[in-house]
């Protein structure tokens, strides 16, 4: 707040990370991390936007827009400001999406991207409070546990560094449980498991805090799972938690890994990793590969 212009400037930060809410109408200007504190201002007009209902229902994302008419989102690297006469956003920051980083080799790409990893994870290791991990057992959580767990012992010159990990498994649905990939990560790098028996959790529990604290639907039919997930890690007096969460999707879903092995002439793989999926999907080779 400038109090010589009676300005005011507010900003989000890079990615998005901290949520950032306003309403603005001929009367007042409102902004909170929460709706609820936007919403708890008796002047805040709070009807529905059919058309965020709409984009829900059809997965469209819409990143300024929530559920309510009159309430956005200022979106991640935005910042505004705004007087007594006029309101204006400015995107301050943003991803050149030609930039390219070239190098000579395959090799070369997967020890620069290993680099990065090992960055990013340990920027994440600072905390003043115990960490704690979720670990599904596939690739993008394990590779977090297992750079952390080596960054810690580095740091500590000392392979006995205890981390905790927090994981779902399921005894009745074995189809959904990851016990098998998550116990190999466990017990190669002695770590203290946790696990929270998932079974029996309804979509439907804890459905009113859920919603008191999302504030906006979501898609996951899972939620209930993860709140129940956090509620333990809570109780482990965890503050800071790391996750794989997306990362699939920063790499790869694995699109183009078979036609990789094929121009490589890595047949053999290329054979034995068609078989399995095929006896995993219950699919022929033939219609894997052509897919």
């Amino acid at each position: 707040w400038d109090k010589n212009r009676k300005t005011l400037f507010c900003a989000r930060d890079h990615m998005g990370v901290k949520p950032f809410y306003y309403y603005l109408s001929d009367d007042v200007f409102l902004f909170s991390t929460e709706m609820k504190g936007i919403i708890a201002f008796d002047k805040v007009l709070d009807d529905l936007n059919k058309q965020m209902i709409a984009f829900f229902v059809m997965n469209i994302t819409d990143y300024k827009s929530t559920f309510y008419s009159r309430i956005f989102h200022l979106t991640p690297a935005f910042s505004l400001k705004i007087d007594f006469n006029e309101f204006k956003k400015n995107e301050y920051w943003n991803i050149n999406p030609s930039s390219e980083i070239i190098l000579e080799s395959e090799e070369e790409y997967a020890e620069k991207f290993r680099k990065l990893f090992e960055k990013a994870v340990k920027c994440r290791l600072r905390s003043v409070y115990p960490l704690g991990f979720e670990l599904s057992g596939g690739m993008d959580s394990s590779s977090v546990v297992c750079m952390a767990k080596r960054i810690l012992n580095s740091e500590l010159n000392s392979s006995s560094t205890k981390i905790k990990t927090f994981s779902f498994i399921f005894d009745e649905f074995k189809q959904s449980d990851e016990r098998y990939y998550i116990k190999k990560i466990v017990k190669a790098n002695d770590i203290d498991s946790i696990y929270l028996k998932a079974d029996n959790i309804s979509p439907l529990s804890d459905l009113n805090t859920i919603f008191y604290y999302q504030e906006q639907p979501v898609s996951s039919p899972h939620i209930a799972i993860t709140w129940n997930l956090y509620k333990k890690i809570k109780s482990n007096n965890i503050r800071v938690i790391l996750c794989g969460e997306g990362g699939d999707s920063i790499v790869s879903h694995g699109d183009g890994y078979f036609s990789d092995l094929l121009v490589n002439f890595q047949f053999k793989k290329l054979f034995q990793e068609t078989s399995f999926l095929s006896q995993l999907t219950n699919k022929s080779m033939i219609g894997i590969l052509i897919s």
